[in-house]
């Protein structure tokens, strides 16, 4: 997987820009994943890689 979430971000960039619109619409990875039309292994790669950096916003109960 950590191979995976490097090549994402280098090869599909704009994967990566359409799972970050696509997550503040939803918070809900199979929906982000069907609406950003990225596959779900690569949409959960990218979501890991983005809250890694600090990058993904959620909700705070």
């Amino acid at each position: 997987m950590r191979t995976l979430r490097l090549r994402i971000e280098r090869e599909e960039p704009e994967w990566v820009e359409r799972v970050r619109n696509e997550w503040e619409s939803f918070r809900d990875v199979e929906s982000t994943a069907f609406w950003a039309e990225v596959p779900l292994q690569a949409t959960v790669a990218i979501l890991l890689n983005l809250h890694e950096r600090g990058e993904l916003k959620v909700e705070e109960n």
